[in-house]
């Protein structure tokens, strides 16, 4: 198992849905889960012929890949939307919280490793192209993010820019980085952006 084939497998994500399955799972909830269970089964089906385990949950971790039930490579997962990383007016928010949080899930994931496992943590950021329905969940803060910064593409910008910006300087980077379409759902169409940390 190498880093190149589990970043296609995360490039890959949408493809693993129906038709704007995905879109209905990101707007109407985090799919933290859902991404992490999918990406499992796609990379156990690859690698347990191999020799390979692939763990959801090991020793808490979001997902193990093992071989000789020794750690290979952990992964922990984040998401959050877009509007998690942009200034708000209405409140106080660290757009950093999230990046901050994922250096928390690597630095216990170093505790459960040897000298030759890689540890990741997957950040997927849901994008809403446009506003969305009050009664969905987060549209509060969506929405307020779209009154604030008008249009799609300047909150995604903003997002990226911030994201990219705290690992920049750090011990862990960014090592790969996307853009999944997830279709369209309610009328809206939704993306999802990830960061590969390491």
């Amino acid at each position: 198992m190498n880093q190149t084939q589990l970043f296609k497998e995360v490039s890959n994500i949408g493809k693993r849905f129906g038709k704007d399955e995905l879109a209905y799972f990101a707007l109407t909830g985090k799919p933290e889960l859902l991404l992490r269970d999918k990406l499992a089964y796609r990379l156990n089906s690859q690698l347990h012929s191999k020799g390979f385990e692939v763990l959801r949950e090991w020793k808490r971790t979001d997902l193990a890949i093992l071989k000789g039930w020794e750690p290979k490579i952990l992964l922990e997962f984040k998401v959050m939307y877009t509007f998690d990383a942009v200034p708000s007016l209405k409140e106080k928010r660290d757009v950093n919280q999230f990046p901050k949080l994922m250096l928390g899930d690597l630095k216990k994931a170093r505790k459960l490793s040897n000298k030759n496992t890689k540890i990741y943590s997957i950040l997927f950021v849901v994008h809403p192209a446009v506003a969305i329905n009050k009664n969905l969940p987060y549209a509060g803060k969506i929405n307020g993010a779209f009154k604030l910064y008008r249009n799609a593409e300047t909150i995604k910008t903003l997002c990226d820019q911030n994201t990219k910006s705290f690992f920049k300087n750090g011990k862990r980077r960014i090592i790969k980085s996307g853009t999944v379409n997830c279709g369209k759902w309610a009328g809206v169409k939704a993306s999802l952006l990830f960061y590969i940390v390491g």
